[in-house]
């Protein structure tokens, strides 16, 4: 349920709180007071697409906020958690947008994308505007609306359906694999052939490309290490450092007995002077080994060309080509005996296709079972809502396999008696689409886990009768939702369960629109304005005895 909306500078509005709560909620007030402000910041806040001029004029950025509270359906909790929140206590959404055109989303707290934030908002609140219902001519549309109707039997037979359909996209991928023919086959053989052998032929080792780039910068350096070999031993031979050491060795010997310390002293000469000694000679090995050989380097940079290039073919280091040889192999083989798995694949391709067939037929059957209690339901509720002549009826069509089956249906409708049935599109009007809207609703309203319904100004072009038949199909929805509707009818706001009116204020030279929750005698005033009353003793009592007749009805139901 929406419990908070919080709304700073969205056009009119600087700074406005409105606390909903279960049942009907209606929003009424004068044209332009700000009605369609709240639902715009309400569709902001649940994912809609921003634009500047949302923002107060003078203002540098807006911000909606949405508390939602428990309990929230299964749906909800599974796809937050698929996020990682957690909604067990509450659900604050909360969005900004900024005149640079930047923003952020937030649910508890969590920074999230506008499609993350659809996610969880599309199974939490369903928004109806005057202008929603073309949704219904579209009848691409209507499938969804049949199969959320037809509930669990069809998402079970359309799951068996998707899994058979991808078992088939499979096997046609399988077969496309293989080549198309035995032209395609062996062009492909070829081709693999080719690789495995460029591959082998180079022999390639883990770790050579390193040892390869050692070796060669050691020859490109080898004049610069030859002469620190030269270097080196200049400065430990020429000064006789060794011969030089074993003298000290000598002195210290002689005065040993008459100082224990010098072992030490001693010691650490020798060490000194035969780990110098190796080192010499060390040096000098090295320095008559060193040898370049034009054509070990020509042979090492030639290779490590060779090796760059298979790694543009095939992977970015070692083990990633010898990974491609690899598999590579295991294509090879699985297309060398391609003709007998081709047959393989198309045996089994036909065996999809047959058990493909049952399962769409079987989705088809139970659509059209659905289908007619559906739209038995709605031809009922035409009578309830002033539209006794009209008739409705669903046209199945056959078509390919696609995602949702082979069905494509088709909504027709006739308003009057003796007028054929016919697309929606066609010859439906504006004030019988939104009662049209309205009955499928109240039908489908037990079945769609949304626990938030919003309907904004959908009586546009109902009075009378017509318009109190309406509000008793919100009053019946509200039953199992949470209803907001903006409205201009007075039978809609005698319904309501709590009441909201939207007006505008000029302070400053600044003009604001603002929210009053009405208490009894504002309820009655409102209904009586609404009904064109002047505000007289008449018209109070008219609206009183409305509201008196919605109350009942409520009851009742």
């Amino acid at each position: 349920m929406l419990r908070l909306l919080k709304i700073n500078n969205v056009a009119l509005i600087e700074n406005l709180s409105i606390e909903f709560d279960d049942g009907l909620n209606v929003l009424s007030g004068e044209t332009g007071a700000g009605k369609s402000i709240i639902i715009d910041s309400l569709n902001f806040v649940l994912g809609g697409k921003p634009h500047k001029s949302m923002i107060r004029n003078g203002k540098d950025s807006l911000k909606v906020e949405a508390l939602f509270l428990p309990p929230f359906t299964i749906e909800v909790i599974s796809k937050a958690k698929e996020l990682g929140i957690s909604i067990s206590e509450e659900l604050l959404l909360s969005r900004t947008y900024n005149q640079m055109g930047r923003g952020d989303i937030r649910i508890n707290g969590n920074i999230v994308t506008a499609s993350m934030l659809k996610v969880i908002t599309t199974a939490l609140v369903d928004i109806h505007g005057q202008y929603e219902h073309q949704s219904l001519l579209n009848d691409k549309n209507n499938i969804n609306i049949i199969d959320n109707f037809g509930d669990a039997e069809i998402v079970t037979l359309k799951n068996e359906y998707l899994n058979t359909l991808t078992m088939l996209r499979q096997v046609n991928l399988d077969i496309d694999a293989l080549g198309s023919d035995d032209g395609q086959r062996e062009r492909m053989l070829d081709l693999l052939s080719y690789q495995i052998k460029e591959i082998e032929n180079f022999g390639i080792q883990i770790g050579e490309e390193s040892s390869l780039r050692e070796k060669r910068n050691f020859y490109m350096n080898a004049e610069k290490i030859a002469n620190a070999y030269k270097s080196v031993i200049e400065l430990l031979t020429n000064n006789n450092m060794v011969a030089n050491i074993k003298l000290a060795e000598n002195e210290i010997n002689s005065i040993q007995k008459y100082d224990s310390t010098l072992n030490e002293i001693d010691d650490r000469l020798s060490s000194s002077r035969i780990e110098l000694d190796d080192i010499i000679t060390t040096i000098k090995e090295m320095q008559s080994n060193l040898d370049f050989d034009q054509y070990d380097f020509d042979k090492i940079d030639n290779r490590l060309d060779e090796l760059k290039l298979l790694k543009k073919k095939y992977g970015n280091d070692e083990q990633a080509i010898l990974d491609f040889c690899a598999n590579a192999k295991n294509e090879y083989n699985r297309l060398i005996d391609g003709e007998a798995n081709l047959n393989k694949l198309k045996i089994k391709k036909q065996s999809i296709l047959e058990e493909l067939n049952k399962k769409a037929n079987s989705l088809s059957i139970a659509r059209k079972q659905v289908a007619n209690i559906f739209k038995d339901k709605v031809n009922s509720a035409f009578e309830s809502l002033a539209m006794k002549n009209a008739k409705f009826d669903i046209v199945f069509e056959n078509i390919d396999f696609s995602n949702s089956g082979i069905d494509n249906i088709k909504f027709l409708f006739s308003a009057n008696i003796g007028q054929p049935l016919k697309p929606l599109s066609e010859i439906i009007s504006g004030g019988e689409m939104s009662r049209f809207m309205l009955a499928i609703k109240s039908i489908i309203s037990d079945k769609d886990n949304i626990s938030t319904v919003v309907f904004d100004e959908i009586d546009t072009g109902i009075s009378g009768a017509v318009g109190y038949e309406i509000a008793c199909k919100m009053a019946s929805i509200s039953k199992s939702h949470q209803v907001i509707a903006v409205s201009h009818l007075p039978q809609i706001s005698a319904m309501a369960d709590n009441r909201y009116l939207i007006h505008k204020d000029v302070k400053d030279n600044q003009t604001y629109t603002n929210v009053d929750l009405l208490d009894e005698m504002g309820s009655i005033s409102e209904v009586a304005r609404l009904s064109g009353g002047d505000g007289n003793k008449e018209s109070l009592i008219h609206a009183e005895k409305l509201i008196e007749k919605c109350n009942i009805y409520k009851k009742s139901i």
